[in-house]
């Protein structure tokens, strides 16, 4: 059974040039370009100091390590992204919230004007009516002072006339 391959994954054309493989896809695309693996190189040729050995392990420990840290940095851009498209949509919907609102309170002021103008007109009528009411009353009192005074001079009369 053969291990599961783990990316990225550094190939090799020859001891100094090497490239790192995202995925399989990418790994066959390297591959059809003349890259493969490490023990596939030719090192007959080549003597490598073991200090040769270690700085290319490192380097492509330290470019798969940074293309790894890119694509990550690729993917919190691409969620930061979609995450201010969202926070854009929802600010428009909260503005249009808002225009209808303050809409909502305009009319809610102009109808409170006009309830207070019917308002001032209906206290006028009633202060209107109580002056009436008021003038009346007195009228009243007057006649009323005047028939007690016509019955007061009625039975003066009827007194004056059984003597």
């Amino acid at each position: 059974m053969s291990e599961p391959i783990e990316y990225p994954k550094a190939l090799y054309r020859d001891h100094a040039d090497h490239a790192i493989a995202k995925d399989e896809e990418h790994e066959a695309r390297l591959r059809e370009l003349g890259y493969g693996d490490f023990s596939e190189l030719d090192h007959s040729d080549h003597k490598t100091t073991e200090s040769e050995t270690n700085a290319q392990t490192e380097a492509s420990g330290d470019v798969a390590f940074l293309q790894a840290r890119v694509e990550n940095l690729e993917g919190l851009l691409t969620r930061a992204e979609s995450d201010l498209t969202a926070i854009d949509i929802r600010n428009k919907e909260l503005v249009s919230d808002l225009e209808k609102a303050n809409a909502t309170i305009a009319e809610h002021v102009q109808t409170i004007a006009e309830m207070e103008g019917h308002a001032e007109k209906g206290i006028a009528e009633i202060e209107r009516l109580n002056n009436e009411v008021s003038s009346f009353q007195v009228t009243v009192n007057g006649l009323q002072e005047q028939i007690a005074k016509s019955n007061a001079d009625v039975s003066k009369t009827d007194k004056k006339d059984s003597k």
